[in-house]
């Protein structure tokens, strides 16, 4: 009977062993699970920071069509219903627009490429100003 109980013994410290091993493997499993999701949540992130800066590219492009042309925009633009979402897309170009044309000031030189751009921007802003006038003697929002 003693070595039934000794045989007992050794079957529970086993299973106590397998036990703790296994939580162990679900432990690690859970963190590298953690890890795992916080990387999918930082791609999300990006991929969305990425998309909205595509579509304000794609506005930008709009407003940088041909100066005093502002027939063409988006509809948001257009909305009566959509002013504040204008308006704070408006805000974000003419920031970004004003701030690359001050990069450009500062930067001397000759290349065509920064000419074109430079000029290209004058377009958007001047476009972008006569929006959002026309926009804020309506609504004040700017």
């Amino acid at each position: 009977m003693f070595n039934t109980f000794v045989s007992l013994e050794k079957g529970v410290d086993g299973l106590f062993g397998s036990f703790a091993r296994l939580d162990s493997r679900i432990s690690s499993v859970g963190h590298t699970a953690a890890k795992i999701g916080d990387h999918l949540q930082s791609a999300d992130t990006q991929r969305e920071s990425a998309s909205q800066t595509i579509e304000l590219i794609k506005y930008l492009m709009e407003f940088n069509r041909s100066a005093g042309d502002l027939t063409q925009l988006s509809p948001l633009f257009i909305d009566d219903n959509r002013v504040a979402e204008a308006a704070s897309i408006a805000q974000k170009l003419r920031s970004f627009a004003d701030e690359d044309i001050g990069r450009q000031k500062t930067t001397v030189s000759s290349a065509v490429g920064n000419a074109t751009s430079h000029i290209g921007l004058e377009v958007a802003i001047t476009n972008l100003q006569e929006y959002c006038n026309g926009t804020t003697a309506n609504y004040l929002f700017l």
